[in-house]
């Protein structure tokens, strides 16, 4: 979908209270990943990952998980965009199997893209589909599946890593895409918001 040119790792440890755990709230450690060097996107790269009053900011550069999950399990955030009338405004949670390099576009993984297709031939539209990547290819899975949302409001996402299935909850609109699984024995979480030079802030984030 996107990406080229890498530097250096860069830690972030954060904080971000999520909401209803049990056991309370728990750091979450990221490492910052560079842009993709082997991307073939033309347009600006956008930056480094920052975090600003308990949130992350995100611009084209992911940031990754540093320990390793496995299924099931489940994420939860609230996000927005700066510029919600960009076009194709969206925010990629992706589970990518340990053994990926970070500073290259990985060969295999699974992405939950949620965001505004605000461009022909779909107009303005709010839309959650899932892709997987094998190889050199990435294909659609799991179709775009339309929700609405007030405006002002931000996106509250609830993704569950199911054995044969995610789940998607996007602002109490549940929508369960069966057959789409992650199938990677372990894996690492990783965030995106795309496309430059927009940014998405991601606020509240749990992963349990």
């Amino acid at each position: 979908m996107h990406r080229t040119p890498a530097t250096v790792l860069g830690v972030l440890v954060i904080t971000l209270l999520g909401m209803g755990c049990a056991s309370g709230p728990r750091p979450i450690a990221w490492d910052r990943l560079p842009f993709p060097k082997d991307s073939d996107w033309p347009g600006p790269k956008g930056a480094a990952a920052t975090i600003a009053q308990e949130e992350l900011v995100l611009q084209a550069q992911d940031v990754r998980t540093q320990r390793s999950y496995s299924a099931p399990l489940t994420l939860e955030c609230e996000a927005h965009p700066d510029n919600t009338n960009a076009p194709n405004t969206w925010l990629q949670v992706k589970f990518v199997p340990v053994g990926e390099p970070p500073d290259a576009e990985p060969k295999q993984m699974t992405v939950v893209v949620m965001g505004n297709r605000n461009a022909p031939p779909s107009g303005d539209q709010d839309v959650v589909f899932i892709t997987r990547r094998t190889g050199a290819s990435s294909k659609e899975i799991w179709g775009e599946q339309a929700f609405a949302i007030k405006t002002g409001e931000p996106y509250r996402l609830r993704c569950e890593v199911l054995p044969d299935r995610i789940r998607i909850t996007i602002n109490d609109q549940t929508f369960d895409a069966t057959g789409a699984t992650v199938d990677y024995k372990e894996f690492y979480i990783q965030l995106d918001g795309w496309q430059p030079p927009n940014r998405w802030h991601v606020r509240n984030l749990l992963i349990h």
